[in-house]
């Protein structure tokens, strides 16, 4: 009875509907949700519902920047008949050709991805509807897309324990690196530490693992030696269609947490798109090099991270030391313990690709100063306990014979300080743990010498077994 009341009492509010059409549609949507009740109040709201999504669809006049903030406010709740509400007047909104939903997305997408939680199958099979919509909409006209807005949001949702979410966020993840390109630089630290972790997923999960190895890798194509310039922001070269300038103003604030204060398939696009998009014309793109060490750093340090992050770290680190081996020396005096540390991890994939990494620091230019410049973190450098090591010029091993000539060729990779700081705490580690030497001795021995057999003289390659 309350429901046939509740049905009839909609007429005097809305007398035709012909009256209906010439009312703001803002106003109208403001009463709808807040007429949102349980199933046996509903059939009133429904037909004007449905008297409103006919009336959109028809009208060249709805009023969306009005709509579009009662739908933020809303979007967040839990009611499922609050949701389906919400999704389907998203997916009306979105089949209208003169509505652009793009520019209003940054505002709703955090939302959607709550709702993609949802218990009721119906309403996250909905949403997972419309956020497929909405990507396809982004690949076919990047360059009015708001990345940067956006890229925090998924780097939250690409942490979460839900594995649609999960999936669906490193998706959009993938397509944003792809399709944006360098404009997510600056949110590196925050993307490396929703991504890492998934790489040592098992098949349970093992589509989430493949979307974020294509993360991982097309991240790690961003970085080029530019980025080992003095930190001038450059700004992204406008390549496509002029953005529109109320856009101008993105945000460019990425943290290591990567908060906002810190359908898909896993085929790896082969080249990164190079786009303008929405706003970001201006915009400077700076690597956040402070930012991506310490999360390599805390992972590497890590002893519960599996082996696939723990060597996807390792790429990482030789990437760097390979494209900004500059900035790289200011932070290797807290990764060197770490990377010495490493040595003694149970597989052979991990230390094989440390060792790269320490030959790679053992022979840079970058690393010829005496001083390679303090790290902007805490200050880790190796302890004065330690045994003095000799300058590269004065080094008693290249006074050997077979080292003769070694330093004055200039075809011949030269060693700096590094070098000697691995070697003497390499044979330290050796001394003070036995077992270490006894069970993976020979194979670190024989390893190093293959990973720096440009940089040591012939005494260390005909005689790899003294070591003690």
């Amino acid at each position: 009875a309350f429901a046939k009341f509740r049905f009839a009492s909609l007429p005097p509010h809305l007398p035709s509907v012909s009256a209906l059409r010439e009312l703001p549609l803002g106003s109208l949507s403001y009463t709808l949700t807040e007429t949102l009740s349980p199933p046996p109040c509903l059939s009133g709201s429904e037909l004007l519902d449905r008297l409103l999504k006919d009336i959109v669809t028809e009208s060249n006049k709805f009023d969306l920047v009005g709509f579009i903030p009662l739908l933020r406010e809303r979007i967040y709740s839990n009611n499922q008949y609050a949701r389906q509400f919400i999704i389907s007047w998203i997916l009306v909104l979105e089949s209208v050709p003169d509505i652009n939903l793009l520019d209003y997305l940054p505002e709703i997408l955090d939302g959607l991805f709550q709702i993609l939680g949802d218990n009721g199958k119906e309403i996250r099979k909905m949403c997972e509807v419309v956020l497929g919509e909405f990507l396809k909409e982004i690949k076919k006209n990047p360059s009015s897309v708001k990345f940067a807005e956006m890229a925090n949001i998924l780097v939250i949702h690409c942490q979460t324990t839900d594995d649609l979410i999960q999936l669906t966020a490193m998706c959009w993840m993938r397509e944003f690196i792809q399709l944006a390109g360098r404009v997510m630089l600056p949110y590196s630290s925050g993307i490396l530490t929703a991504v890492l972790p998934c790489l040592a997923y098992d098949d349970r999960k093992k589509s989430i693992k493949e979307v974020a190895n294509v993360c991982n890798q097309s991240l790690m194509k961003l970085v080029t030696p530019e980025d080992d310039e003095p930190d001038e922001p450059k700004p992204v070269v406008q390549k496509q269609a002029e953005a529109k300038p109320e856009d101008s103003s993105a945000k460019q604030e990425g943290t290591a947490s990567g908060g906002p204060d810190g359908s898909c398939d896993s085929s790896f696009g082969g080249s990164i798109g190079v786009f303008s998009p929405a706003g970001t014309e201006r915009a400077p793109v700076t690597l956040h090099l402070d930012g991506i060490v310490q999360v390599l750093n805390c992972h590497l340090s890590d002893m519960a991270i599996g082996m696939m992050t723990r060597i996807a770290v390792l790429k990482w680190l030789y990437h760097l030391y390979i494209k900004t081996p500059r900035k790289m020396f200011r932070h290797t005096d807290s990764l060197f313990p770490i990377l010495l540390q490493t040595l003694s991890d149970e597989s052979d994939e991990v230390i094989l690709k440390d060792l790269e990494v320490l030959a790679e620091i053992a022979s840079s230019p970058a690393g010829q100063t005496d001083d390679a410049g303090p790290p902007d973190g805490p200050d880790l450098r190796v302890g004065h306990s330690e045994l003095q090591v000799p300058t590269p010029g004065r080094a008693s091993l290249l006074s050997t014979p077979g080292a003769k000539g070694l330093e004055c060729s200039p075809s011949t990779p030269t060693m700096n300080s590094y070098f000697y700081k691995f070697m003497i705490n390499l044979l330290k580690r050796f001394s003070s743990e036995r077992k270490l030497l006894e069970v993976r001795g020979a194979f670190i021995i024989r390893s190093a010498s293959r990973a720096s057999s440009p940089l040591l003289p012939q005494p260390f390659h005909s005689h790899p077994g003294r070591v003690v």
